[in-house]
């Protein structure tokens, strides 16, 4: 018997495991440099006193440039390629959206039980004796406390209860608690943050292939709004908290541009104030970006016309 025959072309296939190729190389070489990371950590964990390790390995951090990179890599290193060899526009776009939705998950699904991990670790450390925390840093289970991060691991924990004006002083606020199904908090709040990075290199790379064909205001209004998304992503990528009490200073625009990069919420109460972390704020704020990013791909690619040299190849 013949087997129903695949709606999908061969050119389809094929560029699809181009792209998962790329992807997938592009998701190992950060994992790679933290796990080389780790391991320099245990060596010297094993080796010197729990002091001498003074900046911990921001796992987080090492994701945003790699998962930047690969849509811009993807855009403009692939497009006309793929053209030429009988893909359409729409295919083209389609694959590259679900493969930033796939990585951005995939980053969550592997980093997300190492942050959680050294977040209980961590909590759990507050209560240890000196014998017992000189014991737990020299185990290979003390490089979890040093994989950390900050913008996820907050989502385990409840709200913060500080008294107005001294957030600052941590010594004056309460501890924070460990709040049921921090896990599902930690990998809402994670994905979005790679979803967001991942939306912005897509566009980038859109942008960058939609000027490099196209007239002199084409070039000129594209490396405009090109500057705009990479300057996006200088200015967010360290930002997503630098602290969580409003600073006067600051444009109240920006200030709640943060919170919805963060999540954080600051309720005031009598004399006191109540930070605490909303995971389905970022949550949402990401899906909107990657929604808004992946309609603006669609249409510049729709008109995008093959580079000439490309169109006498075909001819």
């Amino acid at each position: 018997m013949i087997g129903p025959q695949s709606h999908l072309s061969r050119q389809f296939v094929a560029m699809a495991k181009r792209c998962a190729i790329l992807y997938a190389v592009m998701l190992v070489i950060p994992l790679v440099r933290i796990g080389i990371s780790a391991y320099r950590v245990y060596t010297v964990l094993t080796g010197l006193p729990p002091a001498y390790i003074e900046v911990p390995v921001d796992t987080e951090t090492r994701m945003f440039s790699s998962l930047f990179l690969v849509g811009v890599i993807w855009f403009v290193g692939f497009f006309d390629v793929e053209l030429c060899h009988g893909v359409s526009r729409r295919s083209f776009a389609n694959v590259g959206m679900i493969a930033n939705v796939a990585i951005a998950a995939a980053t969550t699904l592997i980093l997300m039980p190492v942050q959680y991990a050294g977040a209980s670790l961590r909590l759990s450390a507050r209560a240890m004796t000196e014998p017992q925390l000189e014991s737990l840093y020299r185990s290979p289970l003390g490089v979890l406390l040093y994989l950390q991060g900050g913008r996820s691991d907050r989502f385990q924990f409840a709200g913060t209860d500080c008294p107005i004006g001294t957030l600052a002083n941590r010594a004056a606020c309460s501890e924070p608690a460990a709040v049921p199904f921090g896990w599902l908090y930690m990998s809402m709040k994670m994905f979005s943050m790679m979803l967001i990075v991942a939306s912005l290199g897509m566009l980038a790379g859109v942008l960058v292939a939609w000027v490099f064909n196209g007239s002199v205001l084409r070039w000129t209004g594209g490396s405009l709004l090109l500057i705009a998304v990479v300057a996006v992503y200088t200015v967010f990528s360290p930002w997503w908290y630098s602290g969580d009490q409003y600073d006067g200073a600051m444009p109240r625009t920006l200030y709640w541009m943060r919170n919805l990069l963060s999540g954080s919420v600051i309720r005031y109460v009598g004399e006191r104030q109540v930070i605490s972390y909303v995971a389905w704020i970022p949550f949402v704020f990401s899906i909107l970006v990657f929604a808004v990013c992946a309609f603006a791909v669609d249409r510049m690619t729709a008109r995008r016309e093959i580079h000439p040299v490309r169109g006498r190849l075909i001819v």
